[in-house]
């Protein structure tokens, strides 16, 4: 691997940063991202993670309808929103490693990630999302995720789709949320971000973790 490595966790961090009233916490999230802190994983992110397993178990087993879902869930209408999620994801490539080089400013970095699901046969990604409560689709329009995949794999149809939870315990319903773009406004995008998050770590004495740590202690660095 060669350059500065960028992620799309990387990026969206940074903007999170910037726009919550919570800096303290916020900051600190990011801090210990660069340095590459062992923290505990919240149930929200731990929920995310055992949901997205579940849709790629469905995936995989063939098993009738429901059966998955339904087990883990114990509800005929949770197990529905995993079966109908399963059956958009089913036959794509899961957790597929995508990079790419890019040089922003004449310093090279590398763009790195691993896409949920790759249908290659529709030239297409899908990332499976939860949430606590749908709220509109600006929170996953204004993430760099389908950007850095894009200028990483040249795919650029991608679409989130993501179990809304409804404020229970169990995905009420799904939403899939559809996104094309362009090449040069995506690179324009992800170069400018680029761009804000290295002069951030700079301003903020934080490039030598930045370059030693979360770059060159990355796990999938040749």
């Amino acid at each position: 691997m060669e350059g500065l490595l960028i992620t799309s966790s990387l990026l969206d961090s940074y903007a999170y940063l910037q726009e919550t009233k919570n800096k303290i916490s916020a900051y600190s999230d990011f801090v210990g991202m660069l340095k590459r802190e062992e923290r505990p994983t919240s149930a929200v992110c731990q929920r995310g993670i055992d949901f997205e397993n579940l849709v790629c178990e469905n995936c995989n087993t063939g098993a009738d309808m429901y059966a998955v879902g339904k087990d883990y869930y114990h509800d005929v209408a949770s197990a529905e929103v995993v079966d109908c999620m399963a059956s958009i994801c089913k036959g794509g490539d899961q957790q597929v490693k995508v990079e790419n080089e890019m040089t922003v400013n004449g310093e090279k970095y590398h763009l790195f990630g691993y896409a949920d699901i790759i249908h290659y046969d529709q030239k297409k990604i899908l990332d499976i999302k939860t949430c606590t409560r749908y709220t509109g689709d600006w929170k996953y329009i204004k993430r760099s995720q389908h950007h850095v995949y894009y200028l990483c794999t040249g795919l650029s149809d991608f679409e989130y789709v993501v179990a809304d939870y409804n404020g229970k315990k169990t995905p009420q319903k799904f939403v899939r949320i559809p996104v094309k773009m362009n090449w040069n406004e995506s690179a324009k995008i992800i170069a400018e971000r680029i761009n804000e998050v290295t002069e951030f770590i700079k301003r903020n004495n934080l490039w030598n973790d930045y370059v030693n740590t979360f770059t060159k202690e990355h796990k999938d660095r040749k």
